[in-house]
Order: C-alpha cells, then structure tokens, then sequence
C-alpha cells in the first residue's frame, strides 16, 4: 500500500511538472502505478478471501473499496480516465499505452490534469489506509492483539507441558519406588 501510495505521489507530481516531463516518461509513471494498484488490490483481494477471523476480510475488503473508488466516485473520473487508456477490466485496471500517448501528443494539458487528479486521489486514500484510523492500521493492530494472545498461549501451553513432564517424573520415580518395595516384600 505504501508503494502505491508513492507511485500516486509521484505520478501527480509529474503530471503538474508541465513540459518539463517527457510523455515517455509519464507514461512509464502511469504504467508503474497501474501495476501497483493491481498488485495492492489483488493482494487485498486474496486477504478478503481468506478462511478464518471475518474481521480481516473486512478490512480487506474496505480498501478494495476505497482504493476502487479512487477510479470511479469523482464526477467523471471514470470516463475522463477511459479517454485516456485507464479502464476497469474485471476489476483490475487495465492501461492502452498507445491511447494514452495518443492523448499526451492530442490533448497533453488536460491528460496531465487528468493523472494529476487521480494520483492525488490515489495518494489520499492511500493515505487514510494507512492513517493510525484506516483500514490498514487497524488490521495491524488487530494482528498485534492476535499475536500477544498467541504468545500468552504459548507460554501457557510450555507451562503445561513442564508441568507434565515433572508429573510423569514423578508417577515414573512412585513406580520405580512401588516395584522396589514390592520385589523386597514378595
């Protein structure tokens, strides 16, 4: 998620740079930023998936959300977006180099506002994941908890097992013991 959130930042940030950044290399930013937003949502997506505590999924699945939205809750994003070559291809994104370089070359000042706008969206909400009150974060601290309850288990679990070994030690010596006794006796 931090990942993506610098590639956001720096996509913004050569967007706003105005001539002074090649098409190329803006066009290589995009591209690096569509790989990490399909990278972090499938990953997210997999977390959601797994079997086991529903509250993680939960997590997982508000930032699938907050991070798709960063594509489609902006009046127009989503068509601005499609007019330049980022569309939502079954729930990846998916980039057309050669519509993009297309509208760098035909329309450059509007298609850099475009990915300087939905960097910036990417940036915030990337952001408020990983805020101390985002999705992120709380996940985090919910494995924190998970984890110092684990360790308290397993400290209970060798304190049994110590316990038990000093127990059969003790049953083995009584044993030991009985027989001796009853071998002098009988």
């Amino acid at each position: 998620m931090s990942d993506l959130q610098i590639q956001a930042g720096s996509l913004s940030q050569l967007a706003s740079d105005g001539k002074t950044v090649s098409p190329q290399d803006l066009t290589s930013a995009v591209t690096a930023l569509v790989s990490f937003f399909n990278t972090s949502t499938a990953t997210v997506r997999t977390a959601a998936a797994l079997p086991g505590d529903p509250v993680p999924a939960q997590d997982a699945k508000g930032i699938d959300q907050a991070l798709m939205s960063t594509v489609a809750n902006e009046p127009g994003s989503t068509n601005a977006l499609a007019a330049i070559g980022i569309t939502v291809q079954a729930g990846a994104l998916s980039l057309n180099v050669k519509q993009l370089a297309q509208a760098l070359d035909s329309n450059p000042d509007t298609t850099r506002a475009t990915l300087g706008q939905w960097g910036q969206r990417i940036d915030r909400s990337a952001s408020q994941e990983l805020d101390a009150t985002g999705h992120v974060s709380d996940a985090f601290s919910k494995l924190q908890h998970q984890a110092r309850k684990l360790d308290a288990q397993q400290s209970a679990l060798a304190s049994a097992g110590q316990a038990t070994a000093a127990y059969r030690s003790t049953a083995s010596q009584r044993q030991v013991g009985l027989a001796t006794y009853q071998s002098s006796i009988g």
